[in-house]
């Protein structure tokens, strides 16, 4: 899809999208205060250099399985609204009987944006569920 002027629906997922992150990030912070404190214990330690490096990798194991959630869901998320931009791609060209190598012009704007939006609010609905998993990972440790 074009870009374009963001719609009301495209602002709308994306303000859903950054409350959602920015909420996550602040419900991650305990769990990264025990990560540097446990790190902190680690070398504050005598111990070998070769246990304080296990130590340390220990202490981090959460924090990386958080991360790795985290991505994982983003990606998935950000791959579901692409896949819907691509249909709204194939959806335009049949409708004008646009080949794959002809470019948009301004009278394919409208049937573009209504799509991008009809992507952007099937998008929003998913948001919640995506907080709930992006939550659940947290609440396992």
């Amino acid at each position: 899809v074009r870009a374009q002027a963001k719609s009301n629906a495209q602002a709308d997922l994306e303000s859903a999208v950054e409350k959602t992150i920015d909420a996550f990030e602040l419900s991650m912070r305990p769990l990264q205060k025990k990560q540097f404190e446990c790190q902190a214990r680690c070398v504050d330690s005598n111990a070998p250099a070769p246990q304080v490096q296990s130590c340390l990798q220990n202490c981090a194991r959460q924090m990386m399985e958080v991360a790795n959630t985290f991505q994982t869901e983003m990606q998935a998320f950000q791959n579901k609204y692409m896949r819907c931009a691509q249909r709204c791609d194939d959806r335009v060209r049949a409708q004008f009987n646009l080949g794959p190598s002809q470019q948009f012009g301004p009278q394919h704007e409208p049937a573009l944006i209504q799509c991008a939006d009809e992507c952007s609010s099937e998008q929003l609905k998913l948001v919640p569920g995506l907080a709930d998993r992006l939550n659940s990972v947290l609440y396992k440790h």
